[in-house]
């Protein structure tokens, strides 16, 4: 995978709340993914259910933040990143 691309590829699994690899990737209804642990921090300091990025009113309650599915497909991805970055030091 050329530079750029994997550059790309880590924008997109990176959480926007942490701005590190997206760690237990959630998404939200408005397909916004953050770390597990970063939605349940960014609700318990915020009055209103929005989500982070969008502001639309798509983040659940905290006891509901354990329904959300994990992301598989960006979890592999992340996984893929870090395999990648640790073969090429």
């Amino acid at each position: 995978m050329a530079d750029s691309e994997m550059s790309e590829e880590r924008k997109r699994v990176t959480c926007q709340l942490c701005d590190q690899l997206l760690t237990d990737a959630r998404t939200l209804s408005c397909n916004h993914s953050f770390c597990y642990t970063c939605l349940v921090s960014h609700r318990a300091t915020e009055s209103k259910k929005h989500c982070p990025t969008c502001q639309d009113v798509s983040l659940q309650d905290v006891c509901d933040l354990d329904l959300l599915p994990s992301n598989r497909e960006i979890n592999e991805v992340v996984a893929n990143i870090i395999r990648s970055t640790k073969t090429h030091r």
